[in-house]
């Protein structure tokens, strides 16, 4: 469950970014992008 809400977040990141096209939407994006890569990474470790 808590996955599936982390990949909505990602794509609530992600579509703004691609509509607006600037580099601020992109940036924004990645960050949230990297954020939580980092956490599934460190599930993977933890768990």
């Amino acid at each position: 469950m808590e996955r599936n809400l982390l990949i909505l977040w990602v794509a609530s990141g992600l579509k703004p970014a691609i509509k607006e096209e600037s580099d601020r939407g992109f940036l924004v994006g990645m960050i949230i992008f990297w954020l939580v890569a980092m956490s599934y990474f460190f599930d993977i470790l933890l768990s």
